[in-house]
């Protein structure tokens, strides 16, 4: 190729919507095991977020940014219209959290079949994220063990459900390994985070090179955001509902929904207490 034009366009994330769309028929389908899962955006420039819990998913959708606190969405829209300013552009971080995901989905039998694998390739996938952590992440390396691993409640704490059985099975007393252990997930909510970089192409470009010449030369300035985090939000939570529909038809997959949803409850019901309880 003579340009980067090319290699420009099919890196743009103008390819990511067809992964938004195929992400919208797997949440329908996660919907019928009561699964949801959701995004927002917890900084942008530095700006740190600090939503309630439980986190209001609607304020989240309502905010311009995809923020659930507004406080912080105030002010990260004021870091962007001054990013703007500057002609710079801008990162952040954002959080998709899955909930109602039974205990045991996916494998620890190997490394590439592992979910946690799996969530943070795909996650890992989307245009300019160059960070990915599930639960806790990159904290636990300042914590001990004693402070990090989720405790298994007594059976004496767990809560029933409707029907006679066990609302959640074998629950933990704290969440740091968001939801995942050993390739596989514990029941608790799925807490997975993505650092997205400043986009690429600013207004007042840094010095680049003649590709041609190898010559000193100006970076090309192509038409964009400020900041792609609370789009990359998007396309995050589109990419987790895909890897979770997979694992779930690996699981549970039949012929037709009435059977997987069949397998899905013949699975449920046996992951209690050895005994029967």
């Amino acid at each position: 190729q003579d340009d980067a034009r090319n290699i420009l366009e099919r890196s743009s994330a103008r390819e990511s919507t067809s992964r938004v769309a195929v992400g919208a028929i797997c949440r329908a389908f996660l919907s019928e095991f009561g699964v949801e899962v959701h995004s927002h955006v917890t900084n942008i420039g530095g700006v740190q977020a600090h939503a309630p819990e439980p986190i209001d998913w609607d304020a989240a959708e309502d905010s311009p940014v995809r923020c659930a606190d507004p406080d912080a969405s105030a002010l990260m829209v004021r870091e962007i219209d001054a990013a703007k300013e500057a002609g710079d552009s801008l990162g952040g971080v954002v959080e998709v959290v899955a909930t109602g995901l039974p205990i045991g989905l996916g494998s620890h039998i190997q490394w590439d079949t592992k979910l946690s694998t799996r969530l943070m390739a795909s996650v890992g996938s989307v245009n300019a994220v160059k960070g990915v952590e599930v639960g806790k992440g990159f904290e636990l390396a300042d914590l001990r063990g004693s402070k990090v691993h989720d405790v298994i409640k007594p059976i004496e704490e767990w809560e029933r459900n409707g029907n006679g059985g066990w609302a959640k099975p074998w629950p933990r007393r704290t969440n740091n390994a968001g939801g995942l252990e050993g390739g596989m997930t514990t029941g608790e909510p799925l807490i997975i985070r993505a650092v997205v970089k400043p986009i690429a192409t600013m207004m007042n470009p840094l010095p680049s090179v003649d590709l041609t010449t190898g010559e000193l030369d100006q970076a090309h300035y192509e038409r964009s955001d400020i900041t792609f985090v609370p789009t990359c939000g998007v396309i995050a939570e589109a990419m987790v509902l895909i890897t979770l529909a997979d694992a779930f038809m690996e699981k549970f997959g039949g012929d037709h929904i009435t059977e997987t949803l069949r397998n899905h409850e013949s699975y449920i019901a046996t992951v209690g207490p050895r005994d029967g309880s």
